[in-house]
């Protein structure tokens, strides 16, 4: 189903946001200067899964790659600003009626509301809203690849069974064609959860010279969604209140961490590339009499996998043969996912920065062992045999 809360899929959100809190607390982020790492990876993980469900998959070098990319680049410079502003209504509630510090155990009391409006109720809306028109930018793509056969558009009616009488109704069965400036300043998905739809024709266009812009207010796009998409390459517009009703500081922090973001994703770029030796080698622990193989699908993995510490995880692969074999093993995960071929998992200890983290070998049924990811989070350790 389309609509649902998209938030509680994301893997170890709620470890995520209890790591933010502490990072609040702690002042271990500047919450004017700085953008919170997990809150920010909550809400640009959700925004991204939404584009590839609404766009699709595109693989490297097809004509709509770098489309996409725009559109991603998009949420996540909206997901930056969104997470200044929820650490700055979070920072707010730290201290108490007299000026003074909480204790944690309060502050994370106090917060529920303010991490339940961010990252349940509008994250949620932000999900569906997105998949919407990272669809409608897809098809405007597919429209003008056919606009030969099919040079106008149709303005469809909304699939909700609760309509807004009030929204789009004027627009629909209504014909335009593809070139028309119509489409630059109204576009199904230009309103929260709009489910108008669009189809391409060649029917002949209607007569819509009754719809002047002066008296139809209440088909005026929703601030933050105030374009085309397809068009803009914007999820998520810059008259969203988040930009416009942005916190001090915000506009640096943002632009910072995109800087610091798009240097790791370079040189990800880079080790992805560096790591393919491995590809030739095997890996040993003590602790398993088995040797250890690389995959490209493993390098892959490793690099994709969200970490608290997420440079220094990428750097890790380029010494993985010392790391693991110097890792402590812990044990065996049986069944993992209840996957045919997957007999089950083995994990490995080791340290990042002194925080613990894992290496994930793979065990397979017809006997061989393949390095998988490495996570960061303790929830893995819940599945060890006894």
């Amino acid at each position: 189903m389309l609509y649902r809360n998209a938030a509680d899929e994301i893997p170890d959100k709620e470890s995520l946001i209890q790591e933010a809190l502490k990072n609040i607390y702690n002042k271990s982020v500047d919450v004017e200067n700085q953008i919170e790492p997990n809150l920010y990876n909550t809400t640009s993980k959700t925004y991204r899964k939404a584009i590839d469900e609404g766009f699709g998959t595109v693989r490297f070098g097809h004509p709509d790659y770098d489309f996409l990319q725009a559109l991603k680049h998009n949420t996540d410079v909206m997901a930056a600003y969104k997470t200044h502003r929820q650490q700055n209504d979070l920072a707010v509630l730290m201290l108490d009626e007299n000026g003074k510090l909480k204790p944690f155990d309060r502050f994370r009391r106090d917060v529920e509301d303010v991490i339940g409006k961010y990252n349940r109720n509008w994250l949620s809306t932000e999900y569906n809203t997105a998949v919407i028109r990272a669809r409608h930018a897809a098809r405007w793509r597919d429209f003008l690849g056919d606009s030969d056969l099919y040079p106008n558009l149709k303005w469809l009616e909304t699939t909700s069974p609760h309509p807004d009488t009030k929204v789009h109704i004027r627009f629909w069965n209504r014909v335009w064609s593809l070139t028309d400036p119509f489409w630059t300043r109204h576009y199904p998905g230009d309103r929260w959860n709009c489910k108008c739809g669009l189809s391409n024709t060649d029917d002949p266009l209607t007569d819509n010279s009754d719809l002047d812009e002066n008296v139809f207010k209440d088909d005026q796009p929703d601030a933050g969604i105030d374009s085309n998409s397809g068009v803009s390459g914007e999820i998520f517009t810059n008259s969203h209140p988040y930009v416009t009703a942005a916190y001090k500081g915000a506009e640096k922090a943002v632009k910072r961490m995109m800087g610091e973001l798009e240097e790791v994703r370079q040189r990800r770029k880079e080790i992805a590339r560096e790591a393919e030796p491995l590809t030739n080698e095997t890996l040993t622990n003590d602790g398993l009499e088995q040797q250890i193989i690389v995959t490209k699908k493993a390098i892959k993995e490793w690099l994709n996998q969200p970490h608290k510490h997420y440079a220094e995880k990428n750097e890790m692969l380029l010494d993985i043969k010392a790391i693991l074999a110097n890792s402590k093993y812990l044990g065996r995960i049986d069944d993992y996912k209840n996957k045919k071929d997957i007999e089950g998992l083995h994990l490995f200890e080791t340290e990042i920065n002194g925080d613990k983290t894992w290496i994930i070998v793979r065990e397979y049924k017809f006997g061989r062992m393949a390095l998988y990811s490495i996570s960061d989070s303790p929830e893995i350790l819940k599945g060890l045999a006894k």
